[in-house]
């Protein structure tokens, strides 16, 4: 799945997450910056002040709400902000903007000059500020700076790979080019013109620049830069197009889309990978609600074309939990058939079970000992004990995501009550599973993709080993403990848990919580293949 980097934290209904999030890509949204009240003993008197970010607005503002006199020096004053932003949050402290710039420097100065020609400009500023305005002005005005706060690199910050890099600052783009090397095969875009100026300085040869300097523009520009990404992945040779295959996972949460095709070197050649959080039991799982089944449709909309493009012929798109137990899942799939020409087949638990451990198989090196392999899922949680020799026993039990959170968690933070009622619930289904452990001790838990992705993101101590991680058992412990302590709110602005998970990943964690304490493993193997790789697999034989 193709990840997006933007140097600002975002709201989960920002217009950023929203336009990114329904193209199927995953955002990570991080300052690099460490922001810090600069204190200051005089306003000196102007005409107008200036503000060129929202973090001036706030650092400015603050200072001068506690100081009568500074209070009355500003009674009188006009206010300048360089965008709508920046506007929005001079409003929110209660003052109205006089001037609103476009955003670019140039285009700020050339309509803001006329307006403040031979009168006194305070700007107010960071201490790292680039002065491109007033530079620009210089002897049209007087200028006068105030710095309020300062921006400072942060010490340690991890970014995973993206394939797109959205810088909103000079700053932050010296802070991630400071610490990861320049990568060709990344997309970069710019907030702007003096952005994209220090991107060039820093040795970025191709730089995209939004068209406006707001989120959505930002957005539109990453949208571009990937469906040229798509086209360029087109192969007219028709040999390599009769080699290419793709798999479609209609899961309860996530419709996933995997492209491939056969490689000398290794099992596959992956060409494309995206997916969709879709939802399907967010009304129930007995129904399939139309507000799910939209964005069902939306995503094989997007899959359908992206096919098309690539020219892929063979295709395998499974239907799994949701569909599996919907009342309405049969006429789903005859839509998606008629609108798309895609044929889901509906597979069982048992079935799911055996194409996940052909995936996990490709990722992680299995030794003789016993392996207690994981996959949950929305609507189900698939249980499979195996070594490198074999599959033991497999099953598939309807304790999924989706259910338990519908069914239990009605309250954030969730209280001990609820948990033992979730212990109970998935207990009242595992006797299959405590007899097959008793035959076939485990001394590992291996986790295949979702939920598990997370703990590897965070608690990984070796990230970057091919398709797999290890994670210590004693590292999960402070992580549930704090997640469990959460609200959905909190959950949204730990920069460590995805937007699209921060609801789920409660029960999730309860539920590899309530298995470590069963199975007694000490360690966890993150397998980053699943159920589409075995699917590969299986198809290139």
């Amino acid at each position: 799945m193709p990840k997006v980097f933007i140097s600002r934290p975002l709201k989960k209904n920002s217009s950023f997450s929203k336009t990114i999030n329904a193209s199927g890509m995953e955002i990570i949204g991080q300052s690099l910056i460490h922001f810090s009240s600069t204190p200051f003993t005089d306003v000196p008197k102007a005409d107008w002040v200036f503000f060129y970010s929202k973090n001036g607005v706030k650092f400015f503002i603050e200072q001068v709400q506690d100081s009568p006199q500074f209070l009355e020096q500003i009674r009188a004053v006009n206010w300048a902000v360089m965008g709508k932003g920046t506007a929005n949050q001079l409003i929110k402290y209660g003052y109205q903007p006089n001037f609103i710039g476009s955003g670019h420097p140039s285009t700020t100065a050339l309509q803001f000059g006329p307006l403040a020609a031979a009168q006194k400009v305070l700007f107010i500023q960071a201490k790292t500020s680039k002065k491109s305005v007033q530079q620009l002005l210089q002897g049209a005005l007087t200028v006068c700076d105030l710095v309020v706060y300062n921006n400072e690199i942060k010490a340690d910050f991890h970014i995973p790979f993206c394939e797109y890099l959205v810088f909103t600052s000079p700053l932050n783009a010296e802070a991630y080019y400071q610490k990861y090397a320049i990568n060709q095969s990344q997309k970069v875009i710019a907030i702007g013109n003096t952005t994209a100026k220090a991107l060039v300085k820093l040795g970025i040869q191709k730089i995209a620049i939004a068209d406006k300097p707001t989120e959505k523009q930002m957005a539109k520009k990453v949208i571009e830069l990937a469906a040229e990404n798509i086209d360029k992945l087109k192969i007219q040779n028709t040999q390599s197009m009769s080699n290419r295959y793709a798999v479609i996972d209609l899961g309860t949460n996530t419709f996933h889309l995997l492209v491939a095709e056969k490689s000398e070197n290794k099992v596959f050649s992956e060409i494309h990978r995206q997916r969709f959080y879709v939802r399907l039991a967010e009304e129930g799982i007995a129904t399939i609600g139309a507000a799910p089944i939209q964005r069902g449709l939306h995503a094989l909309k997007t899959f359908r074309a992206i096919l098309d493009k690539l020219g892929v012929k063979k295709v395998k798109a499974l239907g799994t939990a949701a569909l599996r137990t919907a009342t309405n899942g049969t006429t789903f799939i005859q839509k998606v058939k008629k609108e798309f020409d895609i044929q889901v087949e509906l597979i069982d638990g048992n079935r799911e079970a055996e194409l996940i451990y052909k995936g996990v198989e490709l990722a992680v090196p299995f030794k003789a000992a016993n392996y207690l392999l994981m996959d949950i899922g929305g609507g189900s949680v698939e249980f499979i004990i195996a070594n490198n020799q074999k599959v033991h026993w497999a099953q598939s039990f309807p304790i999924g995501l989706a259910v338990l959170f519908k069914k239990i968690h009605q309250q954030d933070p969730i209280n001990q009550q609820a948990i033992e009622t979730i212990y109970a619930y998935i207990n009242s289904f595992l006797s299959p599973l405590y007899e097959a452990l008793i035959q076939f001790p485990v001394t590992t838990l291996v986790g295949a993709a979702g939920t598990f992705d997370v703990l590897e993101s965070i608690l990984a101590k070796n990230q970057g080993l091919k398709h797999h991680a290890y994670i210590e058992v004693k590292d999960f412990e402070p992580l549930y403990n704090r997640l469990i302590k959460s609200t959905i709110e909190e959950r949204y602005k730990m920069k460590d848990i995805p937007d699209t998970r921060a609801d789920m990943i409660v029960v999730a964690f309860i539920l590899i919580e309530f298995i470590l304490k069963k199975t007694q493993v000490k360690e966890i193997i993150v397998s980053n293949f699943a159920l589409k790789e075995g699917v590969i697999a299986e198809l290139m034989g």
